[in-house]
């Protein structure tokens, strides 16, 4: 059991710092570049993927905390808070067209979830050794 938390706080320390380096590079891409509103809708929809994967990450935490005590609590893994926050991010572009670009917001929207793939793959190698 405490093995298990050790892997799962690496990997969300893993997921944090790639993310956080991403973010940091669309920042200083979005101020050198001048294609704004592309790098604008890559650093909207990284910080949204990146909130939704935090919320989602703390959510299956309690989730598991709720069933190993076997006391009620918990319900669901708070699906209605994370559409609401890409609904939010595409109100945010249907209100600021020139500012924020659709495409680069649904690239952005997928940045964390292939970053999980990766820090998997990296899990998966790291447990073989």
């Amino acid at each position: 059991m405490e093995n298990e938390w050790a892997d799962w706080k690496w990997m969300c320390r893993l997921i944090i710092i790639f993310s956080g380096g991403f973010l940091t590079i669309f920042i200083l891409l979005w101020l050198v570049i001048p294609a704004k509103s592309f790098i604008a809708g890559l650093l909207l929809g990284g910080l949204i993927s990146f909130y939704n994967l935090l919320y989602l990450a703390r959510r299956i935490k309690m989730a598991s905390l709720v069933a190993i005590t076997g006391r009620p609590g918990l319900r669901g893994t708070g699906m209605f808070n994370r559409i609401l926050m890409v609904v939010f991010a595409i109100i945010l572009v249907a209100r600021f067209p020139e500012a924020i670009d659709y495409r680069a917001l649904i690239l952005g929207l997928f940045l964390n979830f292939v970053l999980l793939i990766i820090v998997a793959v990296l899990f998966m190698r790291k447990r073989r050794l």
